[in-house]
């Protein structure tokens, strides 16, 4: 099932082009990747005076990178086991329980 049209009035149709240099642009793409948001996310938020999540540390970065990966691993496991194929999720699986586990030690549980 398809995803609902939005109105008209909040669907994003229009542009904003900038010229940056590389270090400008090498910032900013550092400073969004501290807060987890995209680039475009994170500009349209300074842009428009919005908050900003709080700066997240290069450890929780990467976790949340890689639990992205297995979340996309999964997905296309679980696609090929819609569709006959007999996946061995065991690995999938414990590399969810180790990033769980290095959030758990660095966040407390």
């Amino acid at each position: 099932m398809a995803r609902p049209s939005k109105d008209g009035r909040k669907r994003r149709s229009e542009f904003i082009s900038l010229r940056l240099t590389v270090s400008e642009k090498a910032d900013i793409e550092t400073q969004a990747g501290q807060t987890g948001l995209s680039v475009t996310e994170y500009a349209r938020r300074i842009l428009l005076g919005k908050r900003l999540p709080d700066t997240i540390d290069l450890t929780t970065a990467s976790l949340i990178t890689e639990l992205n990966r297995i979340g996309v691993s999964l997905r296309s496991h679980f696609t090929s086991a819609s569709t006959g194929c007999d996946p061995d999720l065991d690995d999938v699986l414990a590399r969810i329980e180790n990033a769980l586990e290095k959030l758990a030690v660095r966040d407390g549980p």
